[in-house]
């Protein structure tokens, strides 16, 4: 199906969640205080990234509320396929009943071996990223951020803001190997920054 708006993205998820959590790729460990608040939580919606990190995971999925499910949001690679695929096509997340994969959402068509993801209309990708520095592509985080936010009047059962487990955007990392210089991170670190001090994203410590 088609992503063309937050009606839309409604649709694919499940009518139980009134919590979001967007988690990042990093391998981090949970920290006693943040495991006890999440496993607080009414259902929850956690959200994933490409191939997002199995040791993180594994340890979220221990807090999980009674109800919660998981999304998996993919970025297109150079390789015409997406990362967080294997060679054969096969997701890299792992996925059981008692760990429910609700949908994948993927930016742009899906591949054809995977008719049955979702994919985000390029043109509600454009509004969701308006003011991006010209000349650099958001990362996958920033897109799905955007795009969970502004579920935000659609659904009434939302206790809390979008929540950020293990997204710091610190010097570190944006000095690292690992951050890609097709993306400005400056300046999605200053959205960030922003976004939590207003208070329209929750950071969680991990």
């Amino acid at each position: 199906m088609k992503i063309s708006s937050p009606q839309d993205l409604i649709k694919v998820l499940p009518l139980t969640f009134q919590n979001i959590v967007l988690v990042s790729n990093k391998k981090l460990a949970l920290s006693k205080d943040t495991g006890s608040f999440l496993t607080s939580l009414k259902p929850t919606l956690y959200v994933y990234h490409n191939h997002s990190e199995t040791f993180t995971r594994s340890q979220l999925r221990s807090c999980y509320s009674k109800g919660s499910s998981e999304v998996l949001s993919l970025m297109p690679n150079h390789l015409n396929s997406y990362w967080g695929l294997d060679k054969q096509g096969n997701l890299l997340h792992d996925t059981s009943d008692s760990f429910p994969l609700q949908c994948v959402i993927t930016h742009f068509s899906p591949p054809p071996l995977h008719s049955d993801w979702h994919w985000i209309d390029g043109d509600l990708i454009k509004k969701l990223t308006a003011g991006y520095p010209p000349g650099k592509i958001p990362t996958n985080g920033f897109i799905t951020r955007n795009l969970f936010q502004s579920l935000k009047g659609f659904t009434p059962s939302l206790e809390n803001n979008i929540m950020l487990y293990g997204f710091t955007m610190d010097d570190e990392y944006i000095n690292s190997p690992a951050a890609w210089d097709g993306h400005d991170n400056l300046y999605e670190r200053q959205i960030l920054s922003d976004d939590v001090q207003s208070g329209e994203c929750i950071k969680l410590t991990p």
